[in-house]
């Protein structure tokens, strides 16, 4: 089978796969309030305008003058009198540590021609999310940007970033990512949306052998060694050291009877979920997330490259 598609999403931290337009837009928002005055605080969500979205698990409403459209694994909001966009993607992060490690090294997708890096301290947005302002460039020209990340109670969320020219910005596009974190509400998934059984055309996609150096990880097995796993597309999933001896299961994670397991996977073509059930009857879980890499997919935050076809018998 052919290699998992190039993902949209960044390699460090999860960005939407939809086009991403030109920074200006047709208006510069308004100016900040003046020195030594608060901003107000962002106006109520209006529930009528909420957009559900089964498929991807959550609600949310956009901010006051910005438009929702959805495109490829995410949506793109657009707006008539603010400049710049605002993006959305699901994330797989666990935990808020986990958010701040990852997107601490920034955001970086070539074939949109984003690098972002952070400007400032990441910030409690109530129980569940943090943000922080980036700055960078946008398709050759001074961006910056505010970026949050919502967890979900079942594990997960969604990835927000406003971003703008460096000098249309405000701190308005922190209040608008603030408006649009706040009105998020994470909803059942619909069936086959990641969140029922395994899908067969996620398993013949995701068919192929795969390998990762490291200088000792949890998947490694040791320092310096090649981990290699193989998904054969009836579901069967193997692990194998760097000398082609099969390993002794759970990736390389020694304490398993079997380097054999059945696997099925959950999700989609960017993210989701990947269980395997070994003989012995015990059973992992690992997430997996495709990266803008040719190639290139994250299994629990490594990078495994795709080396072919896999060897099924």
């Amino acid at each position: 089978p052919a290699p998992p598609p190039p993902g949209q999403a960044v390699p460090r931290v999860p960005v939407p796969s939809v086009p991403v337009p030109t920074v200006p837009g047709t208006r510069a928002p308004a100016p900040p309030p003046p020195a030594g005055r608060a901003a107000p605080p962002p106006p109520a969500a209006n529930e009528a305008q909420r957009v559900t979205d089964p498929e991807l698990g959550l609600s949310f409403v956009p901010p006051s003058g910005w438009m929702a459209q959805k495109q490829g694994g995410g949506y793109l909001l657009g707006s008539n009198t603010h400049a710049g966009f605002i993006v959305m993607l699901p994330h797989q992060f666990r935990s808020l540590s986990e958010v701040q490690a990852a997107a601490g090294e920034g955001f970086v997708d070539e074939q949109q021609g984003i690098q972002l890096l952070p400007a400032g301290p990441f910030q409690p947005l109530g129980g569940n999310a943090v943000g922080a302002e980036f700055n960078g460039l946008i398709q050759g020209q001074s961006a910056r940007a505010y970026a949050a990340a919502v967890l979900s109670p079942q594990g997960g969320g969604v990835t927000l970033i406003a971003a703008t020219t460096a000098a249309a910005y405000s701190a308005a596009y922190a209040g608008f990512v603030r408006e649009l974190a706040g009105s998020v509400r994470f909803v059942p998934r619909a069936a086959g949306a990641g969140g029922g059984g395994s899908d067969a055309s996620l398993a013949q996609w995701i068919a192929g052998k795969y390998y990762s150096y490291s200088g000792g990880s949890t998947l490694s097995g040791g320092s310096g060694t090649e981990r290699q796993v193989m998904f054969c597309p009836d579901g069967t999933f193997y692990s194998a050291t760097e000398s082609g001896s099969y390993g002794t299961g759970s990736w390389g994670v020694a304490g398993q009877s079997s380097n054999r397991a059945r696997f099925t996977i959950r999700g989609d073509r960017q993210s989701g979920v990947i269980i395997l059930q070994w003989q012995d009857g015990s059973t992992d879980e690992y997430r997996y997330q495709v990266t803008g890499e040719s190639g290139v997919i994250l299994f629990n935050g490594i990078k495994f490259a795709y080396a072919g076809a896999p060897e099924c018998g």
